[in-house]
């Protein structure tokens, strides 16, 4: 993939309003569209679920490590989370920060969305926003999601030191593509100080 750049986001924009997605050989997110990362670009700015893609390219020779179905879906979902995280937390820098246009529809479809297109039911299809939060400034995890993050780093409920919390809960958003507000730690450190005096 390659490394993210700030005007991503607001290219992408233009891209749902006025899709010209190719300049030579690559994307508008400098992909090649000769591999598997250019291509998906053009799936999610159709739109299509997890096996859809998978599928169109294995059909277009692209799974060449021969990872069938299942396997080429993780690597589309893996594409998507690069395309959601920020740019100066992802590995190597090849975020591109794009969770706030990057949307999942309630049927599964992953694609390229935002607002404006989302208010007109004949340009998407009348999708809806799960995966990312709508919360254009970023979500603050709330007393059940810690909860369950707890959960899942310490099932026996031993006690979590905060630098663990902290990049349990980033992964976890990660994962789901969601993107944080830039204070949500801060914020949460303050939650979990009130938390703790509730009985």
């Amino acid at each position: 993939m390659s490394r993210g750049r700030p005007e991503d986001l607001q290219n992408t924009k233009n891209q749902i309003k006025n899709p010209n997605p190719v300049a030579g050989d690559l994307t508008w997110l400098r992909h090649n569209i000769r591999d598997q990362s250019g291509e998906i670009d053009l799936l999610l700015l159709k739109g299509g679920t997890l096996e859809d893609m998978a599928i169109e390219l294995i059909k277009m020779g692209l799974d060449k490590e021969k990872l069938g179905v299942e396997g080429m879906k993780r690597r589309v979902l893996r594409h998507i989370k690069m395309n959601c995280a920020p740019i100066e937390t992802s590995d190597r820098n090849y975020g591109h920060n794009l969770s706030s246009v990057l949307r999942e529809s309630p049927l599964k479809i992953w694609k390229f969305s935002f607002e404006e297109v989302e208010s007109n039911p004949d340009n998407f299809n009348k999708f809806e926003e799960v995966s990312i939060n709508k919360d254009i400034f970023g979500y603050i995890p709330t007393k059940e999601d810690i909860f369950l993050i707890c959960k899942i780093v310490s099932p026996k409920g031993q006690e979590i030191r905060g630098e663990v919390l902290k990049r349990s809960i980033e992964k976890y958003f990660m994962d789901q593509c969601r993107r944080l507000h830039e204070d949500w730690w801060e914020y949460t450190k303050k939650n979990l100080e009130d938390w703790s005096k509730q009985k």
